[in-house]
């Protein structure tokens, strides 16, 4: 792996991954059940061997200070982000090839937005962001409220996160209502 000293060595990582327990295999994979799939990863057991896979490949290099555990979780959510965000840059690649050769914006002059507008809409999404960050906050002690806002954050609609989490449309509209009234207190 590396030669860093803040990094498991190939070693270490192939002895932890020998270790873990099918226990704790299972509290991963119950774990990851918060981890939202894609089309690459169908089954959270498939993210997880993905995970391994990559950490053994010495493409993801575990730091020692962090619980494997936590480590694993964390580089299974960024595969599986990573996936859908290149799906959908990849649903998105024929409009903005046409884009490019729209004929009625090249002769007004317009190739991309102005400046000032990409740092309004950076402005702008920073500052939701913040506020998303500071309502996970509020919401701490309710995980069903949780689930959700971490699956809207990350573009799941309505039947993923029921799918995905397990709950019913009850549980779902209460945490709803729960998250709308702790909102109107975020400034």
């Amino acid at each position: 792996m590396s030669a860093d000293k803040n990094y498991a060595t190939l070693e270490v990582l192939t002895q932890t991954i020998h270790s873990i327990t099918p226990h704790q295999q299972s509290l991963i994979l119950r774990f990851a059940k918060t981890v939202p799939l894609s089309d690459s990863y169908p089954d959270h057991r498939d993210l997880f061997n993905e995970a391994i896979l990559r950490c053994l490949d010495g493409r993801r290099l575990w730091p020692t200070a962090v619980d494997f555990i936590a480590f694993i979780l964390e580089v299974m959510r960024s595969i599986s982000y990573a996936d859908r965000q290149n799906q959908s840059s990849q649903k998105r690649l024929p409009y903005s090839i046409e884009f490019m050769y729209d004929d009625s914006l090249a002769e007004q002059g317009i190739y991309a937005i102005s400046a000032e507008e990409c740092y309004e809409r950076k402005k702008k999404i920073n500052k939701m962001i913040r506020r998303l960050e500071r309502l996970g906050n509020h919401c701490e002690d309710d995980p069903i409220a949780m689930h959700l806002i971490r699956g809207r954050a990350e573009g799941l609609r309505y039947d993923d996160l029921r799918r995905l989490h397990g709950i019913s449309f009850i549980e779902h509209e209460a945490a709803r209502k729960r998250i709308s009234r702790r909102l109107k207190y975020i400034p």
